[in-house]
Parts: C-alpha cells; sequence; structure tokens
C-alpha cells in the first residue's frame, strides 16, 4: 500500500491545518460528509497529538481540530451539532486569516511513498 506525503514549511501549518478543518466542516454543512468523517480524519490523537508538539501551532486550532470527533456524539445526545460546526468555521476561518499574517509562503510539495 502506498501513501501520499504533503510536506510544508513549518510557518504554513496552521494554514493548511485549519484550511483542511474548514473543508471537512463545510462538507459536514452541506450534508456532502458524514459528522463521523471527524472522528475518523483530523480528530484523530495520532494527528493533533503532533500538532501539540509544534510551538507554531496555536494551542487552540489543536483543540478545534481534536473537537471533531465530538460532533456526531453531539448530534445524536441533543441535535446540535451543525450550530457548534457554524461556530468551528468561523473560529477557523479567523485562524487561517491570521496564519497568513507575514507573508507565509505557503510552498507545498507531495510525494507518493511506500507505507512504512
Amino acid at each position: 500500500m502506498k501513501e501520499l506525503v504533503l510536506k510544508t514549511e513549518i510557518e504554513n501549518a496552521s494554514f493548511y491545518v485549519s484550511s483542511l478543518a474548514i473543508g471537512i466542516l463545510e462538507g459536514m454543512k452541506s450534508g456532502g460528509v458524514p459528522l463521523e468523517c471527524g472522528t475518523w480524519s483530523l480528530a484523530r490523537p495520532i494527528f493533533w497529538k503532533a500538532l501539540e508538539e509544534c510551538d507554531e501551532i496555536d494551542c487552540r486550532l489543536v483543540d478545534w481540530v481534536s473537537s471533531l470527533d465530538e460532533l456526531n456524539t453531539l448530534q445524536q445526545l441533543n441535535g446540535d451539532a451543525y450550530e457548534v460546526v457554524g461556530e468551528l468555521l468561523e473560529l477557523l476561518k479567523i485562524s487561517q486569516k491570521k496564519s497568513l499574517k507575514g507573508g507565509a509562503s505557503l510552498a507545498i510539495s507531495c510525494s507518493i511513498q511506500a507505507n512504512s
């Protein structure tokens, strides 16, 4: 099996993490992506725990990303998940915009590698 590896400078990480989360949440909002996708995508501990180790990434961004796993349960408990999706989208868009200040290069590269 192969994996796709995306690489960017650490200064660009907040932009790309915010962008990925926004895309997933917009998909949820439109109904094209199920809420449980949050649990198996960016909210996986293997992803957000690595972000916690990065001093360049705001801890609030890590919290917002890790909270994606709660959306499906929240919807089942009280039906408020889509309200939370809207709130997260607002916060993430602010984070994304803030990450562009300072002239981020946004350079990114991609490679395909054998799974290790």
